[in-house]
């Protein structure tokens, strides 16, 4: 018996691939408005939690075992985050998601004004419940909202914005504390934070967003597969790598 396999469709080539997909990566506002968004916002987190806050926890009376707590406290807060969203599912999703993430400015404004741990513990939890309901809410509307043949190139350029700041803000944590002060360098990280959270709030395509029931459980459906895949990350961002913010940590 033989077996004839079809040849597969000449490619248009890398460089239509990706014009393509910037096409519709930009022709939707609140796409680019958010990816722009967690680019600055990943970038304040990373800052502050994964370069400053381990320092802060070793010259104060958190220490590294506390530091511990509040890493794991966040990941407790997604977990619970998750078990919300089975039950708590807002109309305007995206956009409750959106202003969840202003929960992470938290941490910053603690290590800065009150290093003890068990706040940190809380503000992280809570942080960790929020960034949660945005991912949640992310990566179906992104499933809904973009024609499926074109919904990688749109998650490429999805994960190219929001992570293009980590490393530099990693490199750049140091010498803005040399700069500015420890300080001053957590109230500008929770400044960053809390500036690109409105603008996606004030966004009125954000604003506006009301995924359809239907979409929504298509939605759900194609992330889900996904996420079996191995091709989405979990929340656990950012980001988005934050587990999607933990995309930024």
């Amino acid at each position: 018996m033989r077996v004839q396999v079809a040849r597969p469709a000449p490619s248009p080539g890398l460089v239509h691939e990706l014009r393509v997909g910037w096409q519709e990566f930009t022709s939707r506002s609140w796409v680019w408005v958010i990816v722009v968004a967690f680019c600055f916002l990943n970038a304040g987190i990373t800052a502050s939690f994964s370069v400053l806050g381990p320092a802060v926890a070793d010259t104060t009376g958190i220490g590294r075992s506390g530091w511990g707590l509040v890493v794991a406290a966040g990941s407790l807060g997604a977990v619970a985050g998750s078990v919300l969203s089975l039950r708590w599912r807002p109309r305007r999703a995206i956009l409750v998601g959106c202003a969840l993430m202003g929960l992470t400015a938290m941490t910053p404004l603690l290590l800065a004004l009150a290093p003890y741990t068990w706040a940190l513990v809380v503000a992280d939890f809570v942080a960790g419940v929020g960034i949660e309901q945005a991912g949640v809410a992310w990566y179906p509307t992104l499933n809904e909202q973009i024609p499926e043949d074109r919904l990688a190139r749109v998650y490429a350029y999805d994960d190219l914005g929001s992570y293009l700041a980590l490393p530099l803000a990693q490199f750049a944590a140091g010498p803005a504390v040399l700069l500015l002060g420890l300080h001053a360098t957590l109230y500008a990280a929770a400044a960053l934070i809390l500036l690109a959270t409105l603008v996606m709030v004030a966004t009125p395509s954000i604003r506006a967003l009301v995924p359809t029931t239907r979409g929504t459980a298509a939605g759900l459906q194609r992330a889900g597969g996904r996420l079996k895949s191995g091709l989405l990350p979990s929340n656990g961002r950012p980001c988005k790598p934050f587990s999607d913010w933990q995309r930024g940590r």
